[in-house]
């Protein structure tokens, strides 16, 4: 048989097997498994409400609580509460907005909470919080477990002096993009963080403290103003690093074994920046124009590189021993090839 002969023979078995794959493909569909079932969010229309099954609930409309009932009050484990961005009012002697204590996974989104006698959100477990707006609440606006996020939220006027804090999160946690707003001088921290946790490109204004760390804590991309105790306040083994603190009493406070690092911190009421203890690291900050000292090292032991201090009205660097500071240079000096990690110091004009 030779080659012309075998052509049709193989283009034959072309076109059937062509034929054969539209069979194909409905045998396919035939086996393969019916899609998972959507299944509907369970409405919310009125407080309060208690949710005791795990699954999606949505807020329908803008609703009203109870004196001495929470709003909505979580019994169960991996609920997700949409407040389809309507908003859950208090009333007087009323308790918490959105309570979930002591369940884990849960989630609330998109909405307003305003208003309640005690807290805004409370989860003592994992939780996640997210463009949600809470204001005027007379315990702890956002208080959340362990593990836990909170994103695009904005705090308002909450944590009255029973409470101390606006926002508070459990260990390991962590905060991105949100917005806290105190009273100044009512003694009430704007945000509070647990061992492990972080929170970065956030602010926070008017609070006595503007962000509290218990533990080792990385504060990036933040900004701070108007506390009128402290700005940022370190407990130990931090990270503070490209932040910008202003109009503070003082700037940032650091007690032990932190890396304070690329800060912008200026018109403070006392100290920019101060080693409270011991074995801290200030490297690359600016502090200007603070009525206290620009620098001021209280313990022993820490290190002071390449920073700036401009026209304080305190002496910008106050450095007793024993601690290591890299060479002091005035606007006048010159760097030396031996003082790479100088630090500079330009006096009021």
């Amino acid at each position: 048989m030779d080659r012309k002969s075998l052509l049709p023979f193989g283009l034959g078995a072309a076109l059937a097997l062509l034929a054969a794959l539209p069979a194909l493909d409905r045998t396919a569909a035939a086996s393969a498994p019916a899609p998972f079932p959507s299944v509907a969010p369970t409405p919310i229309s009125s407080l309060p409400f208690t949710i005791s099954q795990p699954g999606t609930y949505c807020v329908t409309q803008d609703l009203v609580g109870v004196a001495n009932q929470h709003g909505i009050d979580v019994n169960a484990d991996g609920v997700i509460i949409d407040l389809g961005g309507y908003e859950l009012v208090g009333v007087a002697d009323s308790l918490t907005a959105v309570h979930a204590i002591p369940q884990v996974d849960l989630v609330v989104r998109n909405g307003r909470i305003r208003d309640w006698g005690d807290r805004g959100v409370t989860a003592s477990g994992t939780a996640i919080v997210e463009d949600v707006k809470v204001r005027n609440c007379g315990g702890v606006g956002i208080f959340v477990g362990p593990y836990s996020i909170l994103e695009r939220c904005y705090v308002d006027g909450c944590g009255e002096v029973a409470s101390m804090v606006n926002v508070r999160v459990g260990q390991s946690s962590e905060i991105v993009r949100c917005s806290v707003v105190g009273a100044f001088d009512n003694g009430v921290t704007g945000i509070d963080l647990g061992a492990g946790s972080a929170v970065r490109d956030s602010k926070s204004s008017g609070c006595s403290t503007g962000i509290h760390m218990n533990g080792p804590c990385a504060v990036t991309g933040c900004y701070v103003e108007n506390a009128a105790e402290v700005g940022i306040a370190l407990n130990g083994s931090c990270l503070v690093e490209d932040n910008i603190v202003s109009g503070c009493g003082v700037g940032i406070r650091a007690l032990s074994q932190n890396v304070v690092r690329g800060n912008v911190v200026s018109s403070n009421l006392e100290a920019g920046l101060r080693a409270a203890s011991d074995a801290n690291r200030f490297e690359d900050n600016m502090t200007s124009n603070n009525t206290g000292a620009g620098i001021e090292l209280v313990g022993k032991h820490n290190l002071l590189i390449g920073n700036n201090s401009v026209q304080n009205l305190g002496p910008d660097f106050v450095t007793p021993l024993p601690n290591t500071v890299g060479a002091i240079l005035s606007d006048f000096g010159t760097i030396q090839g031996n003082q790479p990690q100088a630090n500079f110091r330009t006096p009021l004009f």
